[in-house]
């Protein structure tokens, strides 16, 4: 259900000439576990350009979602990451989102987020490996380093992406974002789970 909700909503906003693809959820379980049935989510996450919000939540809103904030998306736009929508014919949650985490925490744009959006062999749109593991930190700072099935994630990515990913990049996007000691907290947490778990 949450796949066909998926490919509904990014199909419509490409009908409308919006880039969108799903972030987290389905994504990781398909591209980092691998394995569609490993990993749940309760939610749809789906990233679009900044630029683009206002449109999109016109968009959904004509298809019969309904936004779940009394305040309008422009308002939200600086405050907060994301708009969450429900569509009474099937009982989703969809999360448009424009940053990874609230956008004052971190030094990081929209915009640059997108410079590191790739089409991957079947032509889907994914992250980059270095962006999807500054995601996933982002996500965990968010749910205050308190979530097992994060901190899985980001150790699974680490494995995916070990032999691929660009270490001087991705060390210098961390400390551009600010994300230095989320990810020390991050690795610690690994490695006091699991003995075995790769270094950094």
């Amino acid at each position: 259900r949450q796949e066909a909700v998926e490919n509904e909503v990014t199909s419509l906003l490409l009908q409308k000439g919006i880039r969108s693809m799903v972030i987290k959820g389905n994504r990781l379980a398909n591209e980092i576990f691998q394995d569609p049935n490993c990993r749940v989510s309760s939610d749809i996450d789906i990233l679009i350009p900044k630029v683009d919000a206002g449109e999109v939540d016109c968009i959904l809103q004509e298809q019969g979602y309904q936004g779940d904030s009394i305040a309008p998306v422009k308002y939200c736009l600086s405050r907060i990451h994301h708009a969450i929508y429900h569509h009474p014919g099937n009982n989703m949650l969809v999360e448009i989102h424009w940053h990874f985490g609230v956008p004052y925490f971190f030094r990081l744009t929209s915009d640059e987020i997108w410079r590191e959006v790739k089409a991957n062999d079947s032509g889907a749109m994914m992250l980059s490996p270095e962006m999807t593991l500054v995601m996933l930190l982002i996500h965990h700072h968010s749910h205050s380093f308190r979530e097992l099935k994060i901190v899985v994630d980001i150790l699974w990515t680490l494995y995916r992406y070990e032999s691929v990913i660009d270490w001087r990049h991705f060390a210098m996007r961390l400390i551009k974002a600010g994300l230095v000691k989320t990810t020390l907290i991050s690795l610690n947490q690994i490695r006091t789970q699991w003995k075995e778990a790769p270094d950094a």
